[in-house]
């Protein structure tokens, strides 16, 4: 009797020990798309290409995702972000774009240390998928009143588009 006992007081606890594991957990396990590793470029204001942030390229399940981050102490108020198909990164470079023709763009209500523009990759205007080569044109206007761009002041970056391929 007492060894019935025990086995039932044992199963029991091993299905609390499951229960907890799968609330915890969840019922699925699958590879984050965190792990996908972002292209990363300085955002730099001016002429002068000072340092106030950065802007990171990757594409997830649900899109293309450029991510705006000021440096402490600076604030984004708005971004654009404009993209072009490219053959390679050695060709000519698009001439540069007004950011307020660029397609994509977010305006919070408020200005933010970091704002990310997420472009799904049904968007009909989405002229890349994942691995193709891209111009990509990153503006930002700063709260200070300065405007900056991704990796050259009023230029764009060409990138190999990074995705999850977990």
């Amino acid at each position: 009797m007492k060894k019935r006992v025990a086995l039932v007081a044992l199963l029991i606890v091993g299905g609390l020990v499951s229960v907890g594991a799968l609330l915890m957990w969840g019922p699925f396990s699958s590879t984050p798309e965190a792990s996908a590793t972002p292209a990363n470029f300085d955002l730099v204001a001016g002429r002068t290409e000072i340092d106030v942030g950065d802007v990171a390229v990757v594409g997830l399940a649900d899109g293309l995702h450029v991510t705006f981050t000021a440096n402490p102490g600076q604030m984004l108020e708005e971004v654009h972000v404009c993209l072009w198909e490219a053959t390679s990164c050695t060709a000519t470079p698009p001439a540069w774009s007004p950011p307020g023709r660029c397609p994509w763009s977010v305006e919070p209500p408020a200005p933010r240390s970091s704002i990310e523009v997420v472009i799904p990759w049904d968007d009909p205007n989405l002229p890349v998928a994942c691995w193709d080569v891209a111009w990509i044109q990153a503006h930002a206007a700063m709260a200070s009143g300065q405007t900056a761009y991704g990796a050259h002041f009023k230029k764009s970056f060409c990138l190999d588009v990074p995705c999850c391929t977990g």
